[in-house]
């Protein structure tokens, strides 16, 4: 439960920099109203949910071949 709330804190934090979706948020809410405004960035939101997925699904392909799974640890292991 920790790792969810953990995460939902981290989405948060970068979704809430001033970046181009949310100054066309901001837009769209202030010429169309609230409700145009949470609609926009509801639909922004699922699009970085649908990128992340097609990102794991990718490196769940990737990660077949023992190269990659040999590059990515020894990667890893290097930073930490």
């Amino acid at each position: 439960m920790e790792t969810l709330f953990t995460g939902i804190l981290l989405s948060l934090s970068l979704c809430l920099d001033i970046g181009m979706v949310n100054v066309a948020m901001i837009d769209v809410a202030m010429k169309h109203g609230r409700r145009a405004g949470f609609i926009l960035g509801l639909g922004s939101c699922f699009a970085d949910l649908f990128y992340a997925i097609l990102a794991l699904l990718g490196m769940r392909y990737l990660l077949q071949f023992p190269a990659v799974q040999w590059v990515t640890w020894l990667g890893g292991g290097s930073i930490f």
